[in-house]
Order: C-alpha cells, then sequence, then structure tokens
C-alpha cells in the first residue's frame, strides 16, 4: 500500500484531467491577468495621493493682487526654500511696481501656510495637511506606515490562506481594501488617514501572492513558468495605467475612489474562483476536491471517472496523514524552520526576495528627485520592466529558476555599485544606471517568487510566501530612509542596495533548480527536494510517476 501512495502525486491529478486546458486558460484570461493588473493600481496609488506639488509661502497681499500665479511663485519661491518669504511689507512693495527685492532683505519662516501649484493636481492629501516644509517628513511617514501594514498583512493572509483556503482569504482582503480605502478618503482627520492607510497597506503584497498560488496550484510543471509571467506582466501593465488615472483625476479624492472601484468590481469572482484543490486534500476535505477536479476535468473535455478520482485523492491525503503522524505534529509555520534544508531553501528565498524589492521600491521612491513631469517620468520607469520580464521568462524556460534570478539580481546590484563608485559630476550616470537596476530587479523578483512557490510545500506553502513577502516590506520600510542618506552622500544609498543586492544574488545559487520539477505536496517532499543536485547543474526534468525520494536524479 506504501509503494502505491508514494507514486501519487497531484501532478498526476490534474494531468489526468488536465493541467492546462480550458479551465486553466480561462483562469489566467479571466481572473489572473485581470487581478494582477489591478493590484498595483490599488497599492501604489499612495504614491500620488502623497505627491507634494511645488508650493511657496501664502501672503495675502500677494495673493489678492493682480498678479499672476507665475509672478507669485516667482517671488515667494525663490532659491533659499519654498519654506520661507521675504521680511518685508508686501503692500507698499506691489504699489512701488515692484521691481525688484532688496538683496539684503532678510527671510522668515512662512506665516499663513502655504500655495500650492495646480500644474499637475488640484489637490493631494500632502496640499490638503500641509506635508510640507517641517512637516514634509509625513508624507514619507504615509508611505513608510503603508509598508508597515504591507509586513503584518503578508504574514497574517498567508497563515490564514493556510488555514482556512485561499478563497475565502481573497474575498476578505478585498473587504479590508474596500473599507479601509474609502475610510481614508472621507476621514478630515490626518491621523485618522495614516490609521487606515496603514490597514490599507496589509493587501498589496498578500494579495498578490495569494492570486498566484489559486492558479499555480492548478496547473502542471510545465506552464508554471506561464502562470507565473501572467501576473508579473499584468503587474508591470497596471503600473503603466495608473499614472494615466492619477493625470485624468487631478484630486486625490477622485484618484482614490477610481481606484478602489475596481476592488469592488472583484467581488463578482465568489462564484467563478475555485478552492484550491491542494489545499482540500491537505486539509482531508476529500469531497470538496474531487468536485473542484471534476468541474475542471469537464471544462477541460476530459472523460474521468469521480469514483476513481475520488480514490486517489483519499490515497494522496491518506500518505499527507501518515507523513504528519510520523512527524507528530501538524503542518505550521515552525516546519519552515524544524528541518535543514527546507530552512536553508526558506532562508534563501526569504533574503532575495528583500533584497529585490530593495533594489526595486528604493528606485522607485526615488522618482520625486528626478525633475520633469511627474506622470511621464513614472511610465517611463515603468515601461522598463515590459523588456526584463520578457527577457526572465524567456530564460526560466532555457536556463532554469536558479541561474536566471541570481544573474539579474547580480546584474541590479552592479548597477548600482557603479553609481557609488563612479564620480558625481558624471552626466547621467545615476538615471542610466537606475533605469538598469530596476530593469534587473523586476527580472529577478519575478523569478525569486516563482522559486518560493515551487519549493515551499503545499501545506506552507501560503504562509512561506507570506513570510518572505513580509520580509520585502520590511525592507521596504527602511528605503525611504535609505534613500534618505542621500543628504549626506549621494553614493550612499547606491553603494548599500548594491552590496546587499550583489550578497543575495551569491547566496540564490545555492538554491536547488525548479525547472519541470512537481510542486512539494508534503513537508517531507519539501525537506528531501534538491538534496542530491551539483551546483553547477542547469536544468532538471523528472517523470510524474517517479519516486518522491527521487524527485532530483544526480547528474
Amino acid at each position: 500500500m506504501v509503494s502505491v501512495k508514494n507514486k501519487i502525486e497531484f501532478e498526476d491529478l490534474l494531468e489526468e484531467i488536465g493541467d492546462y486546458g480550458t479551465f486553466q486558460k480561462k483562469m489566467m484570461l479571466y481572473f489572473l491577468g485581470p487581478v494582477s493588473t489591478a493590484i498595483p493600481i490599488l497599492a501604489l496609488n499612495i504614491l500620488f495621493l502623497v505627491n507634494t506639488p511645488d508650493h511657496w509661502c501664502y501672503v495675502p497681499e500677494v495673493a489678492q493682487s493682480n498678479l499672476t500665479s507665475k509672478v507669485q511663485q516667482h517671488l515667494l519661491n525663490h532659491n533659499q526654500s519654498s519654506c520661507y518669504m521675504y521680511d518685508l511689507n508686501y503692500t507698499e512693495w506691489i504699489q512701488s511696481n515692484y521691481s525688484y527685492v532688496p538683496d539684503n532683505t532678510p527671510l522668515i519662516p512662512c506665516k499663513n501656510g502655504w500655495e500650492y501649484s495646480k500644474a499637475y493636481f488640484e489637490e493631494t492629501a500632502s496640499s490638503k495637511w500641509d506635508m510640507v516644509c517641517g512637516d514634509s517628513h509625513y508624507s514619507s511617514l504615509a508611505l513608510t506606515l503603508t509598508n508597515v501594514g504591507g509586513a503584518f498583512g503578508t504574514f497574517t493572509y498567508g497563515a490564514l490562506g493556510d488555514r482556512i483556503g485561499r478563497k475565502p482569504v481573497f474575498f476578505i482582503i478585498l473587504t479590508v481594501t474596500i473599507v479601509s480605502a474609502s475610510a481614508s478618503f472621507l476621514v478630515t482627520n490626518f491621523k485618522a488617514f495614516l490609521a487606515f492607510r496603514i490597514l490599507n497597506g496589509t493587501i498589496t503584497a498578500a494579495l498578490f501572492t495569494l492570486t498566484l498560488v489559486i492558479v499555480l496550484e492548478l496547473v502542471g510543471p510545465e506552464n508554471r513558468g506561464l502562470v507565473n509571467a501572467i501576473p508579473n506582466l499584468s503587474w508591470a501593465v497596471g503600473l503603466s495605467i495608473l499614472p494615466l488615472i492619477a493625470y485624468l483625476s487631478r484630486h486625490w479624492v477622485i484618484l482614490g475612489f477610481a481606484c478602489t472601484s475596481l476592488a469592488v468590481l472583484m467581488l463578482g469572482y465568489w462564484k467563478f474562483l475555485p478552492e484550491s484543490p491542494r489545499w482540500l486534500v491537505s486539509h482531508q476535505k476529500y469531497e470538496e476536491a474531487a468536485n473542484t477536479l471534476m468541474r475542471i476535468a469537464k471544462m477541460n473535455g476530459k472523460n474521468v471517472n469521480r469514483q476513481d478520482i475520488l480514490k486517489k485523492i483519499k490515497i494522496l491525503g491518506e500518505k499527507v496523514q501518515e507523513e504528519e503522524k510520523e512527524e507528530g505534529t501538524k503542518n505550521n509555520v515552525l516546519d519552515l524552520f524544524r528541518y535543514p534544508n527546507l530552512r536553508k531553501k526558506f532562508f534563501i528565498v526569504t533574503f532575495c526576495w528583500a533584497a529585490n524589492d530593495l533594489v526595486y521600491f528604493g528606485l522607485q521612491y526615488n522618482l520625486p528627485n528626478l525633475e520633469g513631469n511627474p506622470f511621464v517620468t513614472f511610465f517611463v520607469l515603468t515601461i522598463v520592466e515590459f523588456p526584463g520580464l520578457l527577457s526572465i521568462w524567456y530564460l526560466m524556460e532555457k536556463w532554469g529558476r536558479r541561474w536566471s534570478s541570481a544573474f539579474f539580481l547580480g546584474l541590479a546590484g552592479f548597477a548600482c555599485l557603479v553609481v557609488a563608485v563612479m564620480p558625481e559630476d558624471v552626466p547621467h550616470v545615476a538615471v542610466i544606471c537606475s533605469v538598469i537596476g530596476k530593469f534587473a530587479s523586476t527580472s529577478s523578483y519575478m523569478a525569486i517568487t516563482l522559486q518560493g512557490s515551487e519549493l515551499y510545500p503545499t501545506p506552507v506553502r501560503s504562509i512561506g510566501l507570506g513570510i518572505s513577502s513580509t520580509a520585502g516590506c520590511a525592507t521596504n520600510i527602511m528605503a525611504p530612509y535609505i534613500v534618505y542618506m542621500a543628504t549626506f552622500g549621494k553614493y550612499i544609498p547606491f553603494l548599500i542596495i548594491g552590496l546587499v543586492a550583489v550578497l543575495a544574488s551569491f547566496c540564490g545559487t545555492f538554491l536547488p533548480e525548479t525547472l519541470d520539477e512537481i510542486l512539494p505536496q508534503t513537508v517531507q517532499d519539501g525537506e528531501t527536494f534538491g538534496k542530491n543536485q551539483k551546483y553547477f547543474s542547469m536544468k532538471w526534468k523528472r517523470s510524474a510517476s517517479a519516486p518522491t525520494e527521487e524527485q532530483n536524479p544526480k547528474v
């Protein structure tokens, strides 16, 4: 009986009902792509919500005069700072034809608030609550607290997804998104705004990883690269659309509700979205798992016997239960730390994930320091993600996940180090290397998320991805402060980011190759996976019927 059980893998069931048929294609076309496009719009609109427009001191005498806004801005937004005004009698100065301001005129802090340029926005959260000058750090605080929420949410929702199922958690996240985002746009108190943005920040990475896991667990090994490519490409599409929505909105509240409406629309997936049959098997919900697999088989045009499918599901489920009994404990987050090989892979994936986030978001947060139209600049730095994603998609299927991921993460790190060692007066080096870093970090991020999905076993896959994503969110919390260190030396942020990325790239080479391998169904599968692989291996294949203990043949 044991030998029979060992020969059954979930991939065998998928192959029988169709591991890449009409059902999977509809899931990618109608669910994975649209949701992944909406996620960056929901998550990163905060960058426009707290945008700080050009501003200058509000002086009633000047504001009520016949001076054009351009002349007012030129007068009050002088070379010293937009936080100071001239200490003079503006009424008398205007009456004297305001020809010039004497050079020795002293400056004083703005006494009556600020005027804001409406060139790009009618109003943002920063202009509403005057997050400028002495309070300019509040814009960064709003971004940081959003990332704090992300770190908490990815862990919480990941654990919840492993406990109660992928489907209910997906809709819990949508509900939290709608409520917290809407409340943050309607409150009149700044502290309440920050509180709701923390809650809203919990959804970002959690929703992305959960959406990926839902579809990834429904396809065979040869199509997992495609499944991973779609949400990453869709993310870039959504990120490219975001500046257009912001441009058309021109007001932070309108922008906020326009983005949040996407989450409302996604509630319509309730009947369309199935629960993960892998999760159902691992939680002994055999009848529900059989119903889901029969639904998939019917849509894929496969004529299978339900009783036969149910029998195989029970055999697979009993195998999982026996291994859990032998381990003496229920599967939980501690399994990621309890077994040495699984623990090593978990730490490497998590470190690489965090390094990727540091490069990607560190460069993204640096956008306000670049001159030009914020919508155009945002769009230009987004489109470089498309060639990066297409490159890594091809190379992951050609070289495998491991070396592709390590190469691009290393490239991102070296691009940042070039800026750190080059003289600051060399033109355009920072811009060019930032574009290369964004291109490379986008590529390596797509690879490392797929590696994590393929290396973590089913019982702890969601929580494992959640913790790794949480580590990425933690680096996002630090990223604004690392970027701020440029005030002490423009090379410092690039040096820190570059060194972390290069080190993570080297560590990533010690992960096993997962190309065309079956997903580990049990914790024991996850522990044995990759033990027999050699360091310089490139591509590994295995037939679906081979025993679990021989998942990774020697080269």
